[in-house]
């Protein structure tokens, strides 16, 4: 059990780091991505499923054992992700919340 406690938090940690970069990268801005009307509006996770909705808030259905399903004060949202233990969400101004 142990190992797959620390496989998660590495997965967490990775996952950080990557995004981190991104957002560091002079040739990125989160403000430039490249999303078109076929964003994702639902996306699914190891046992947990999100949703965005037409006004910009966010569903999420499943287990919570990390606090993925607290998306309850997401607003003005235009993409969603989950992922084993973590929900993202792009919001329209180009910032990221994710739990």
């Amino acid at each position: 059990m142990l190992q797959r406690v620390m496989g998660k938090s590495i997965g967490v940690l990775n996952f950080a780091i990557f995004l981190l970069f991104l957002l560091a990268s002079p040739a990125f801005s989160a403000n430039e991505a490249c999303l078109t009307d076929s964003d994702p509006t639902i996306a699914a996770g190891h046992n947990h499923t999100v949703g965005l909705k037409e006004d910009g808030t966010v569903v999420a259905v499943g287990a919570s054992y990390y606090g993925q399903l607290n998306v309850s004060g997401w607003t003005n949202i235009k993409a969603v992700a989950a992922g084993e233990a973590l929900t993202v969400g792009l919001k329209k101004d180009g910032t990221v919340v994710a739990v």
